[in-house]
């Protein structure tokens, strides 16, 4: 038999927690709209299952109000990440 080159482990939960790690993300990320902060959190609670790019087009669209665009997106990734 040939030997492992390669293992992927889901981290989500099973061997650290994240879901603290994310949800400071997402804080971290749209801090700069401190009147916004808590309908975004609430949406991101809300929405868990929701993948965050769907979940940043929502934010940015429809509780920021502003155009979302692939500029926007990048830089929302960024900060993310």
């Amino acid at each position: 038999m040939g030997k492992i080159k390669v293992i992927i482990l889901d981290f989500d939960g099973l061997l650290v927690e994240s879901v603290d790690i994310k949800n400071n993300a997402f804080k971290e990320v749209f801090k700069k709209y401190p009147s916004h902060l808590n309908q975004i959190m609430k949406y991101h609670f809300e929405n868990n299952t929701v993948i965050r790019y769907v979940k940043f087009k929502y934010i940015v669209e429809n509780i920021l109000k502003m155009k979302y665009t692939e500029e926007v997106e990048q830089q929302i990734i960024v900060n993310f990440t």
